[in-house]
């Protein structure tokens, strides 16, 4: 899987979002100004990345994508 270029300019939105920690923890988070996380099992603190991975796609019925504002 091919890792596209991108930036994410973290705007306070919310977040519904599972992990699983290096100590083995799974956490899950739900709620807003998701900056930073702390794993509830060893209390490691995990800063959110600005990139996040893509995949390309085939577009379809069933995709809404969003579109350049230009």
């Amino acid at each position: 899987m091919k890792i596209e270029e991108n930036f994410i300019q973290w705007k306070g939105t919310d977040i519904c979002m599972d992990f699983w920690c290096d100590c083995g923890t799974q956490n899950h988070y739900d709620g807003y100004f998701a900056y930073y996380v702390q794993c509830k099992g060893c209390k490691q603190v995990y800063k959110l990345d600005t990139k996040v991975m893509m995949q390309k796609s085939e577009l379809n019925k069933d995709h809404s994508p969003l579109q350049d504002e230009d």
